[in-house]
């Protein structure tokens, strides 16, 4: 049988299965055999996996054959991009993943191109990422080449290709962690894992994978709060219970709280005057949150 080549990247950017999974995947190849192709990609002379890692790993334990389809592509941002297309085409694929996957189809995709390239024109119309040559070509950013292709915000590209990132350098079990849900991490604490000595990170993310809150492990390690006094602490605190409605009357609404956001999509008169008064409320927030900078 032919040896294929797992690469690192393309095999942790989706998490592997659980133990239930690996013992479903054994039994039924024990019993059918391989029946999916493992789907490979040469890339100078090695047949990378793109898709059946863990199918082929099995097969080589069992010693049992597998067939292998291979899959014209011009690079690894053209792979990254053929990994999400097949991933997200499957049911039940948990967004978790996806997110890892577009954090590394962006990083890749930036390396290549040389940077994020932010747009100053308009986003042409859709057509699929052929590979990084067309990446170049684009007169917007890469995040937004990606995000047209995904129907996800530039933003949200960049926010997820920083997270993929940290979790490129951090420990093996924390990202396991991580991409089970053990680890109840949001990307803003990864952030702040990325900005700790690696001592600490390590610190950090063992509490953490322990079952400690990330606030908990991550409190020792934070920068001393300066001590306000007098006006700028009356400001501070204003500006954190403003931070505190926000967040709530985001969350209540379920829609970010804009008069046009609710306009004539509200159940009942009484609730025509609830959500009348917290979009009012909010915006008036926003005011005040100004004059008190």
């Amino acid at each position: 049988m032919e040896k294929l080549t797992i690469d690192p990247d393309f095999s942790q950017c989706l998490p592997g299965p659980s133990a239930e999974e690996v013992k479903e995947l054994r039994e039924s190849l024990k019993h059918d055999g391989c029946l999916d192709t493992i789907k490979v990609w040469n890339c100078d002379g090695a047949d990378l996996i793109l898709d059946g890692h863990r199918r082929y790993k099995l097969c080589q334990k069992l010693d049992l054959p597998y067939r292998v389809e291979r899959i014209e592509l011009p690079d690894r941002v053209a792979a990254f991009e053929w990994i999400f297309q097949f991933q997200s085409g499957r049911r039940n694929i948990p967004e978790a993943k996806l997110k890892r996957l577009r954090g590394k189809w962006y990083n890749e995709a930036k390396k290549q191109r040389g940077g994020d390239n932010r747009p100053t024109g308009k986003i042409p119309p859709n057509g699929p990422i052929a590979h990084s040559e067309h990446l170049k070509s684009q007169p917007q950013g890469t995040a937004e080449v990606i995000a047209k292709q995904t129907k996800k915000s530039a933003a949200t590209i960049r926010r997820e290709g920083k997270r993929e990132t940290v979790l490129s350098k951090c420990s093996p079990a924390f990202v396991k962690a991580v991409d089970s849900g053990k680890a109840k991490v949001t990307d803003r604490e990864i952030g702040e894992l990325a900005r700790l000595k690696p001592q600490q990170r390590a610190q950090a993310e063992q509490a953490i994978i322990k079952g400690k809150s990330p606030a908990h492990a991550l409190g020792p390690h934070r920068p001393p709060v300066k001590a306000l006094k007098g006006a700028e602490k009356e400001a501070y605190d204003a500006r954190q219970q403003i931070k505190i409605w926000h967040e709530t009357i985001g969350r209540w609404l379920g829609k970010p709280p804009t008069i046009d956001n609710y306009r004539g999509d509200w159940p009942s008169p009484k609730g025509d005057r609830v959500v009348k008064l917290a979009v009012e409320f909010y915006e008036a927030l926003k005011v005040w949150e100004k004059d008190i900078k």
